[in-house]
């Protein structure tokens, strides 16, 4: 059973998946995954052009873990447009 976290390889696999056009349900079998996970997980980390990048994924889940989770602006959409 998978952890609760994509690993890195995860993230890759989908990059890779989505560019050979595989569903977001197929990469979830593949993965062992819920499909909304993957949903999630590229709603999360579309980059400006809609592109999924699975490093900048990565990152982005080590830079919010180094921090303790989301920031502030990204849980209350009122303190983001004061932001």
């Amino acid at each position: 059973m998978p952890g609760s976290h994509l690993t890195p390889f995860e993230r890759m696999e989908i990059q890779t998946s989505l560019a050979l056009g595989v569903s977001k349900a197929a990469i979830a079998r593949s993965l062992g995954r819920h499909p909304s996970t993957i949903g999630r997980e590229l709603r999360r980390n579309a980059g400006h052009r809609g592109g999924y990048q699975a490093v900048r994924a990565q990152l982005r889940y080590l830079a919010l873990r180094a921090v303790g989770g989301r920031p502030a602006s990204a849980e209350n959409d009122r303190l983001t447009e004061y932001v």
